[in-house]
């Protein structure tokens, strides 16, 4: 008999304590706790900015937060987001190179979710088992570190389903990049929220769902 070993990606079950009361559960690597839960809010709709957080403290498998202001109902409203930003085709197929993470080598068990600026360069990245965790934690990092998103690229290895667009839209990103498939729910929000959805991209071409007036062309 031959034994080997195979390294796998770690998954646990967190709770995000919302002012006291329990708001969701998250699936996620034990990483980066706090970018995953300021992400959360802002995919919940919860929260806009750092100000909107009077307290995060991360203890054993809870996330705990004490907003500023009573919290608004997290729905999200169709709304147009045209901000004034826009690629090139090169900026897409250079972007790709970040898409492989020494986490993604070693396991093959991790999605990756990477915040890029009009430079193509990376202002955060999220790693994790689950594609929502590793958006949300790439969402929570550039908040963190005062990121302006509304010029900044979503580059995603996973499928974009409504859930995922979503994220996108409630944290003003108005680009999304993917290697994977959309999902018809996913390229719906992406067109009434006026965000660009470009999928099955890889080295040498890409197709646009949404927003291909972003795409600023020779």
């Amino acid at each position: 008999m031959v034994k080997s070993t195979e390294l796998v990606t770690i998954e646990q079950r967190y709770s995000l304590i919302v002012d006291g009361e329990i708001t969701t559960h998250i699936n996620s690597s034990p990483s980066d706790l706090e970018a995953l839960g300021y992400g959360n809010l802002v995919s919940l709709g919860l929260i806009s900015s750092m100000s909107d957080v009077r307290m995060m403290k991360v203890e054993g498998n809870e996330i705990s937060v004490e907003l500023a202001m009573p919290h608004p109902d997290g729905n999200l409203d169709s709304k147009d987001a045209m901000y004034p930003f826009t690629i090139s085709p090169e900026y897409v197929f250079r972007s790709l190179e970040y898409l492989e993470t020494e986490t993604y080598r070693k396991t093959s068990g991790a999605h990756s979710a990477t915040i890029l600026d009009d430079e193509c360069s990376i202002v955060a990245r999220g790693v994790d088992a689950s594609r929502h965790s590793a958006y949300d934690k790439a969402i929570g990092m550039a908040l963190m570190v005062g990121a302006d998103l509304e010029r900044s690229v979503l580059l995603a290895s996973g499928r974009q389903s409504a859930e995922m667009v979503a994220k996108a839209v409630r944290a003003t990103i108005p680009i999304v990049i993917s290697k994977a498939a959309p999902i018809s729910s996913g390229i719906d929000l992406a067109r009434e929220n006026g965000l660009t959805l470009i999928c099955f991209a890889d080295g040498q071409k890409f197709s646009v769902f949404s927003g291909v007036d972003r795409i600023s062309l020779p």
